[in-house]
């Protein structure tokens, strides 16, 4: 039996599913059945899975929670191992199991998935593109005012003694306890004045040197801090930039893009797939693409073919 949170889910995940058939943009929506389910989701998982996926499929697959070899899995499955889904599809106001429902949701992009990321956002509806840049600089902003709130340590002012230090030392005699060089100044032995000087001192270099010495590089759809003597062989290390750090981003859910959009949000066309981010400038990853604003056009071609050009 599903609870009733879970029915609200079930019915969005379902509305979706029609919305997307009647555009019918995808070749397994256009004929449906059982072969072709199967083939698209040996497609889904080739193209990767998201960690925030991988219950759905384990569970449907009936996998080990530890085990991450969906290809696998899904290969010793043949056509009628998704039956069940067919049938749901085809009579969506069946109730079948939830994981059928939870493998229908990562079959058609169903943004506010799995339904533990749905009860998240609420369960009113999916998470739109707009929705989720919001989200992310209400994110971005608190973690501003939480490092303006962050205090500093106080480093005291050096006391300045008026009058005396003007006027002549007294001529001290020569002893042990005097320059060796004879000059008859007393040195003075003040050990914990020179350790805060040293520690004053490695602060300040540490200050005006550390970010030139950090570098970061590109995870997926955010930049990650690093050491510059850290390689990776996977993505290049770029020159430390908190403001590309904090505030460029890509956005994957490209479909729920509204008029919203217009002027606030970048593209880029990477083969036949269009990349949405959160600031201007050039791909993270091929430097010769530049971002360019999101116009009516770019929103109307996500709308209606989802990630990919025909």
């Amino acid at each position: 039996m599903y609870s009733e949170r879970f029915k609200i889910y079930k019915e969005e995940v379902v509305a979706a599913f029609l919305k997307k058939s009647e555009q019918a943009n995808e070749s397994w929506l256009v004929d449906l059945n059982r072969r072709k389910i199967r083939e698209h989701c040996i497609e889904r998982i080739e193209s990767g899975v998201e960690p925030n996926d991988r219950r759905a499929l384990s569970d449907f697959l009936k996998m080990k929670a530890d085990d991450h070899d969906y290809l696998t899995a899904i290969n010793a499955t043949d056509a009628d191992y998704f039956q069940g889904l067919l049938q749901f599809l085809k009579k969506p106001s069946r109730d079948p199991a939830s994981t059928t429902v939870e493998l229908l949701s990562w079959l058609i992009h169903f943004p506010a998935r799995p339904y533990s990321t749905y009860l998240e956002y609420g369960g009113n509806q999916p998470i739109t593109v707009e929705e989720e840049l919001i989200l992310y600089n209400e994110q971005k902003d608190q973690r501003d005012i939480s490092d303006s709130d962050v205090e500093q340590p106080e480093i005291p002012a050096p006391q300045i003694v008026i009058g005396e230090a003007e006027k002549d030392p007294p001529v001290q005699p020569i002893s042990k306890d005097t320059d060796p060089n004879g000059t008859g100044s007393k040195i003075i032995g003040k050990p914990w004045l020179i350790g805060v000087s040293v520690i004053l001192i490695g602060v300040l270099i540490w200050r005006f040197t550390a970010k030139d010495n950090e570098c970061m590089y590109w995870n997926d759809d955010h930049y990650v801090a690093t050491s510059c003597s850290v390689p990776r062989l996977d993505t290049p290390l770029i020159k430390f930039d908190e403001k590309k750090l904090r505030g460029f981003r890509r956005i994957k859910k490209v479909d729920t893009l509204t008029a919203y959009s217009v002027n606030k949000l970048w593209w880029v066309r990477v083969g036949d797939s269009i990349e949405l981010y959160t600031a201007g400038g050039k791909h993270p990853l091929y430097g010769d693409k530049k971002l360019k604003l999101v116009t009516d056009y770019v929103v109307n071609v996500c709308r209606n073919r989802g990630n990919r050009y025909k």
